[in-house]
């Protein structure tokens, strides 16, 4: 009986009660699709400011890289990173790992110029250095004989795509890319000739580097799997940047890890602006469907006066008057809320997939808590309403005055 009553209240007050509810829907819906994005937040901005570039660089014992010239068998160890015995044990900071580049500096000589040559795995570098805005090819990874050219290097020395250019080392002992070790040490001319498949663009001091690819500058240098240095970009969602960098240290004692501050300290500041953004946001949204809700409620009470004030005259006991509304209300706020979070699940992902480029992972339960939260609005809201129909002195009301 006592459903029956509240099913046919919210039947003939259908346009009140419907404003209600879309209220409590559009509320519900904003807070479940921010909350489901808020929970992969950290994930997803994780990974878009790895587009900053790297945030640790681990570097050789002496803490110091070094840039190589011409034949480095004898060079001390202590000043390159051994890419061998470097490690990232699970136990630490690998499933954190976003990507990581080594690099092997040196200098050489173009057209009579020096300048700095880089030896990079291609694949590697461009993951952690999204800027680059190479024009024409990337160069295929094993092929030693592409080379990259920085901008600012390409116009000082007119370079085009499709040159084939000379690297002299910097004691002007040319270098063979098939030759072997002894063959090369007795080649009085050594040159090393490459063909130019893009030109890079990062706004940085790369544009004044020349790439080649790592196994070509271990060749140019005479040196095996050694690198100056290794940039890493880790993911700082479920690990604190902090960790990250004492796991690799444990990992590898004998290398200097250092953590590049500017970076890490942009991207937590960036991750807690926005996450107290969603905050206020959600906050906003809630107590605007709050006031809503209450003043629509407020109005409903006034005009259904008579009917509370028949229903003391008869006998009803405050209790089941303040049930009836508050029925109503948890009725409305199940429905609103059940169809919020259902709304809400659609709108996050929306917003993750053209905000973020990927998917939000679908929480299901979030509906179940939206709809626990209509129903508490709406019962927070109609706190005071229902108070003041208590209030109601049925006499004055059945007389007209009120």
């Amino acid at each position: 009986m006592f459903k029956k009553i509240i099913l046919k209240s919210v039947l003939v007050r259908k346009k009140k009660f419907l404003i209600v509810i879309m209220a409590v829907l559009l509320g519900t819906a904003i807070m479940t699709s921010l909350l489901n994005i808020y929970l992969d937040l950290s994930s997803n901005i994780s990974k878009d400011l790895r587009s900053f570039g790297a945030n640790i660089m681990v570097l050789p014992n002496s803490g110091s890289p070094i840039a190589l010239e011409g034949n480095e068998k004898d060079v001390d160890k202590n000043k390159l990173v051994d890419l061998d015995s470097f490690k990232i044990s699970e136990s630490h900071s690998k499933e954190h790992i976003y990507g990581l580049s080594p690099y092997l500096y040196g200098t050489a000589t173009i057209k009579m110029v020096d300048v700095v040559v880089a030896g990079i795995d291609v694949e590697k570098a461009l993951k952690i250095n999204p800027w680059w805005k190479i024009t024409g090819e990337i160069p295929r990874n094993n092929n030693s004989n592409e080379i990259l050219v920085g901008v600012n290097v390409a116009e000082r020395l007119q370079i085009k795509i499709g040159d084939t250019i000379s690297l002299e080392d910097s004691n002007k002992a040319k270098v063979d890319a098939t030759s072997s070790p002894s063959v090369r040490q007795n080649n009085t001319e050594d040159l090393y000739k490459f063909t130019v498949k893009g030109i890079i663009k990062s706004n940085s001091d790369d544009d004044d580097k020349v790439f080649i690819s790592l196994s070509a500058a271990q060749k140019l240098y005479n040196t095996t799997n050694v690198a100056s240095l290794i940039q890493v970009s880790a993911l700082t969602d479920k690990m604190q940047i902090d960790d990250i960098v004492n796991g690799l240290k444990q990992d590898n004692p004998n290398l200097e890890i250092k953590q590049i501050s500017k970076i890490s300290k942009a991207e937590n500041v960036i991750q807690d602006k926005v996450q107290w953004l969603m905050l206020l946001v959600v906050s906003v949204s809630l107590v605007s469907t709050v006031l809503c809700v209450m003043s629509t409620m407020m109005t409903s009470i006034l005009e259904r006066a008579k009917e509370i004030g028949i229903m003391k005259a008869i006998g009803a006991p405050n209790k089941k008057i303040a049930g009836l509304f508050y029925g109503e209300v948890i009725f409305i706020g199940l429905i609103g809320g059940f169809v919020g979070g259902i709304l809400g699940l659609f709108i996050s992902q929306a917003i993750s997939l053209n905000v973020f480029n990927t998917s939000v992972t679908q929480r299901y339960s979030l509906i179940l808590l939206s709809a626990l939260s209509g129903i508490l609005i709406t019962v927070i809201s109609c706190f005071t309403p229902i108070k003041r129909a208590l209030n109601i002195d049925p006499i004055v009301t059945l007389r007209g005055d009120e």
